[in-house]
C-alpha cells in the first residue's frame, strides 16, 4: 500500500495536508501562505521549518528550524526539478517527481537506486501540472514542504521501521 498526502483544509491563512498509510494517519503539515512556515506534527513531536527560495540561476529551497538554524537544503537536478537530491539533518536523499495522471513522489537512498518510499500527490494535482508544463518550477509549489515533512518522518524511523514503509 502507498503513503498518500491529503489535503485536509486549504483556507486563506494556508493549506492542512496529512500524511496517511494504510488507514494510519502518520504526518499533520500545515503550510502558512503569509509566513511560509511549516507546522509538521509527527508522533508525540511538534516542529516548526522555514522553507526559502535561494538563488538565481541555480534554484535551492534551504530549509531551517524554528531557530533559524539550517536543517537542510533541496536541490533540483534541471529548471523544473523534478528530480534531485534533498539533504535533511545530514541525511541524503535522492527523489524523483512523476507529473503523470496519479502524481507521486519516490525517495530513494542517497547512493541506492531502489526505492525508499513512494508518495502519492493527488492532493496537489494542480502544481504537477504545472512542473509538467514547465510553468512552474518544484521550488515554486508546495512540494518542497511535502517533501520535506516526508523525510523527516523517514528521519524519525528506525531503520527496521523504514524496511517495512518501504
Amino acid at each position: 500500500m502507498l503513503m498518500k498526502w491529503v489535503m485536509v483544509s486549504n483556507s486563506s491563512s494556508g493549506k492542512h495536508f496529512e500524511l496517511w498509510k494504510e488507514g494510519t494517519k502518520l504526518v499533520s503539515l500545515t503550510i502558512s501562505t503569509c509566513t511560509k512556515i511549516s507546522r509538521i506534527e509527527c508522533a508525540t513531536e511538534k516542529r516548526l521549518f522555514f522553507i526559502e527560495k535561494k538563488g538565481f540561476l541555480q534554484n535551492r529551497t534551504v530549509i531551517k528550524n524554528e531557530y533559524g538554524i539550517l536543517m537542510g537544503e533541496l536541490h533540483g537536478e534541471t529548471w523544473e526539478a523534478d528530480r534531485g537530491f534533498i539533504e535533511l539533518d545530514g541525511r541524503k536523499y535522492a527523489y524523483s517527481l512523476d507529473t503523470g495522471e496519479e502524481p507521486g513522489l519516490v525517495i530513494y537512498e542517497e547512493l541506492s537506486m531502489k526505492p525508499l518510499v513512494h508518495c502519492q500527490l493527488a492532493a496537489t494535482h494542480e502544481d504537477a501540472a504545472a512542473i509538467v508544463k514547465k510553468s512552474k518550477s518544484l521550488h515554486d509549489t508546495r512540494y518542497p514542504n511535502l517533501l520535506m515533512a516526508l523525510c523527516w518522518y523517514l528521519l524519525k524511523l528506525s531503520p527496521a521501521e523504514v524496511e517495512i514503509v518501504a
